[in-house]
């Protein structure tokens, strides 16, 4: 099975990746709009039996556009989850740009994660203010092909700029990350 925005764009896919004998299971948070869960057989003669749940469990914090500047970043609050899609933009991928704050000095560890961590290859980088100094970067210390940087911050204001690995050898044209 797998997912289809309104424009027939398949960005995510799952095969037996459930518990259970040949079942699939996706999770991820999705953005407002019409979203179709195409079913395909594994070889395309076969005929079957299927039942298809879809369990909306909460609201989630999903990414807003414009977010792609420094200026216009999201802020986020120490300990929320923000869900998005990465989308090309021209012959370009989009950045997407947060930003928190901290009121004493802490270990801070900002970390992507995505449904597939092997589609999702995802870079990030972490600054002081916007066109501040670069603190820290990483591309593939987190899950799979997912970013992760760990660092000790003081009290301050600090940016996060996430988009796709200069290095990826694969990915959709529209992936989930958070």
């Amino acid at each position: 099975m797998g997912i289809v925005n309104d424009g027939g764009l398949l960005f995510a896919v799952a095969d037996d990746k459930a518990p259970g004998v040949f079942t699939s299971q996706m999770g991820f948070c999705l953005p407002p709009g019409d979203w179709f869960v195409p079913i395909l057989p594994f070889d395309g003669g076969d005929e079957f039996n299927y039942d298809v749940l879809v369990d909306v469990e909460y609201p989630c914090l999903f990414e807003e556009e414009p977010n792609g500047l420094c200026p216009l970043a999201t802020e986020m609050a120490t300990g929320d989850t923000w869900y998005g899609l990465h989308e090309p933009s021209g012959l370009t991928c989009e950045d997407d740009w947060g930003t928190f704050s901290i009121d004493e000095q802490a270990l801070v560890t900002i970390e992507t994660g995505a449904f597939d961590s092997f589609t999702s290859d995802t870079f990030l980088e972490l600054y002081d203010d916007c066109g501040g100094a670069l603190i820290d970067a990483d591309d593939d210390d987190g899950v799979g092909l997912l970013s992760k940087i760990e660092t000790v911050l003081d009290p301050g204001t600090y940016h996060v700029k996430m988009t796709l690995s200069p290095f990826a050898f694969f990915t959709g044209e529209m992936w989930d990350y958070s």
